[in-house]
């Protein structure tokens, strides 16, 4: 019936497919009956361990990585910077509109135009403003010269962007990964999602997880080609997954605990 009503606004609607991103694992089967075909990615995730403080955090990782995560937070404090955590309560129209002359200077570095208007997100702070964590950096001299724009729900952290006008050595790692750290900590967060890609999250306690997502294809001939793309795409991803996960820096028993956690998930 749903494949059925699936194909029926597809027709009606003129489109050629239909994407879910990001369905939990137990969902897969569904739309795979569906007739989804199945992605499989990956993401860097970092879990609480029941932490007590950002000490705690740091002494369960090999020394090496501790004194490496230590260096770059007293660099930034050596460059006199400053941060502060705002929720959306608390996040002013002058605040709004530094961070979001920050947010469109990462796009246009990258020769890219922002697709998000400078409304929207005052707008999500008055409607949701419990569900936003915003990062900002200031300098010696008072001025806000980066930040970083997170989601929280009861569990989980969501990191989304970030934007800078200088460059400044380890702000980025400190404003979008060591502070969402020290938020779920201090408020029992379960996880911390920073974003897609980027490896040099791993070194700084994130772990490779598995990620998935289905794609209805109304062309069955299509289809066939892209499902032969995913199956080969799929043994890939496994092994940079697992390849990934060697190199991260938490000592042995952390790392068999934590699989364990991820195998009864």
């Amino acid at each position: 019936k749903i494949k059925k009503e699936i194909e029926a606004l597809a027709t009606n609607s003129d489109i050629s497919s239909m994407h879910i991103l990001l369905p939990r694992k137990e969902e897969l089967d569904f739309y795979k009956k569906t007739g989804f075909s199945q992605r499989t990615s990956y993401s860097f995730h970092w879990f609480n361990n029941n932490y007590k403080n950002f000490d705690e955090f740091l002494a369960d990782l090999t020394s090496r990585q501790r004194k490496n995560i230590k260096k770059e937070r007293e660099r930034v404090v050596s460059q006199s910077i400053s941060l502060e955590k705002l929720d959306g309560k608390s996040i002013s129209e002058d605040i709004w509109d530094k961070f979001y002359t920050f947010y469109q200077a990462t796009y246009y570095k990258r020769g890219m135009r922002p697709y998000l208007s400078l409304n929207f997100f005052k707008e999500i702070s008055s409607v949701l403003p419990e569900s936003i964590l915003l990062v900002m950096a200031k300098n010696s001299s008072d001025q806000y010269v980066a930040g970083a724009l997170n989601f929280l729900d009861s569990s989980n952290l969501y990191g989304r962007y970030w934007g800078c006008l200088d460059e400044y050595d380890s702000l980025h790692f400190e404003a979008c990964y060591y502070q969402g750290i020290d938020f779920c900590i201090n408020n029992g967060l379960k996880r911390f999602d920073p974003g897609v890609q980027g490896e040099h999250k791993i070194k700084r306690g994130f772990w490779p997880i598995e990620t998935y997502s289905a794609h209805w294809i109304k062309d069955l001939r299509f289809k066939k080609a892209i499902d032969k793309f995913l199956l080969e795409e799929e043994k890939h991803i496994r092994d940079y997954t697992n390849e990934s996960r060697s190199l991260l820096p938490y000592k042995a028993s952390v790392k068999v605990k934590r699989n364990k956690s991820n195998e009864s998930s």
